[in-house]
This record gives structure tokens, C-alpha cells and sequence, in this order.
């Protein structure tokens, strides 16, 4: 007996010394995290945010605050999750977005994709497009893949698209008539589902998008061939309980 009580003092007392050493080199592997998105965000010439990552229980999540502007906090998302290992971003503090006034719904839930009025789903939709207007997402050639220019610009969309709570997002793909009908309506699917694939990923429910890629069947412009104006990802909002009137009304 005395020397199996020896033996599981040892195993315990080693057991021990593995977890200490364990959460001494996790809360090193943290330190040097936080230290290196320090860096990486005086690098790129950012002020007034604060950074921390929780140490008990550790972490990699990041906690942010002293930013309220939606675009400054997208591009400090955009330059983390290039620069350093740091898991999921939360931002502490109100963000000043729109005339929040205008767009706020009162829908706590902001998964709900029913309840907001006909008048906050218009103000929302206009104010999308204003923001959006002269910016366009881009994809490489051919594919559905996109440019970093237009992560930054989806980062921006989709802080104003959860502000816009009670609303369905309708995430609409287009190409210009340069390939058959066929192949047109395959890439603008993959180009819709690409765009809501990266708002879900910046925490816009996904039960609230659809995506729909509609091939050349919707050109801006009148054009049998290639044009740059009717290759696009548009955004329509709706309330998901809204119903078509039948067939002879409106």
C-alpha cells in the first residue's frame, strides 16, 4: 500500500506540474498574440482602440473598444485576421452607424428575419445603396473567388446588415451575356453563395440570407456582350413574412 500511495503522489504531483506548464506556455502563446495584433495594428497607423484577449479561461478571442465608426472597425477586423492568430473579434461599445434612430427596429433577436416595418426596411435599403454606391465586389476571372479589396467592403456591408435587424438579405449575383446562358448562371450562383458565405462569417445570420445568382437574365445595360456594368453582387431587403399579391392585383 505504502508504495502505491507513493506511486499515485507521483502521478498526481506530475500531472500537476504538466497542467502549470501547459497554462504557462498557453499564457505565453496569448501574450504573443495580443502582442503581435498590437503591432500589426500600430503598423497599419491605427489609434484609439484597445485591445484584449482573455486570459481565464485562455483564449484567442479578442475584445476591441474605442472605435465606434463601422468602417474603421471593419478595417481593424480585416488587418487582424491578416496579421495575427486571433480567433473571434467582439467590439465593446455603441456603433455609430446610419441614423440609428431611423433603422433600429427593437428586434433584440438579430437572427429574426420578420417584424421590421415597410418604412426601417426602406430606410435600410437606401441606406445600403448610398454606402454602396461606386463600390463594387470584385472576383478574379472567370471564378467565384474574391479580391481583398472586397472582404473590406463586406466587412462594411455586413456591420450595416446587423443593424438592420427583421429583414431578410437577398444577395443577388449578375454577369454580362460574354458566356453561354448556362455557365452565366452557374459562376453568379457560386458569386452569391461566395458573398454570403463571408457575411455569415462576420456574424450575419445565415437563416436571414438568400442567394441567387441570376446569370445575364438582369443587365443594367442593354448590352449583347461584355460589360463591367452588369457584372455585380446586388442587395435587396424584404420581411420574410411579406407575401406576393395573387396573381391580377397590384
Amino acid at each position: 500500500m505504502r508504495g502505491l500511495s507513493k506511486a499515485l503522489l507521483g502521478a498526481g504531483a506530475a500531472s500537476l506540474l504538466a497542467v502549470g506548464t501547459h497554462y504557462a506556455n498557453g499564457a505565453g502563446t496569448i501574450d504573443k498574440i495580443e502582442t503581435d495584433a498590437s503591432a500589426a495594428l500600430a503598423e497599419a497607423g491605427v489609434r484609439g482602440v484597445d485591445l484584449s484577449i482573455a486570459r481565464d479561461p485562455l483564449s484567442r478571442n479578442v475584445t476591441l473598444s474605442g472605435i465606434s465608426d463601422p468602417d474603421e472597425r471593419a478595417r481593424i477586423e480585416g488587418i487582424l485576421r491578416k496579421s495575427s492568430n486571433v480567433g473571434a473579434i467582439s467590439w465593446e461599445g455603441e456603433l455609430d452607424i446610419f441614423d440609428s434612430e431611423a433603422l433600429a427596429t427593437g428586434i433584440g433577436n438579430t437572427e429574426a428575419i420578420t417584424g421590421a416595418s415597410a418604412e426601417q426596411i426602406a430606410a435600410c435599403q437606401q441606406a445600403l445603396d448610398s454606402f454602396k454606391e461606386g463600390k463594387t465586389i470584385l472576383f478574379d476571372t472567370g471564378s467565384a473567388d474574391l479580391s481583398e479589396q472586397s472582404l473590406d467592403l463586406i466587412n462594411s456591408l455586413a456591420r450595416r446588415m446587423n443593424v438592420c435587424t427583421g429583414m431578410r438579405i437577398n444577395v443577388g449575383g449578375h454577369t454580362d451575356a460574354t458566356g453561354t446562358d448556362e455557365v452565366n448562371l452557374t459562376i453568379s450562383q457560386a458569386r452569391a453563395d461566395a458573398v454570403a458565405a463571408e457575411l455569415t462569417n462576420r456574424s450575419v445570420a445565415g437563416v436571414r440570407i438568400i442567394a441567387t445568382g441570376y446569370g445575364s437574365s438582369q443587365p443594367l445595360v442593354e448590352d449583347a456582350g461584355e460589360n463591367a456594368a452588369n457584372r455585380r453582387i446586388e442587395f435587396t431587403l424584404d420581411d420574410a413574412a411579406a407575401e406576393a399579391a395573387p396573381e391580377g392585383e397590384g
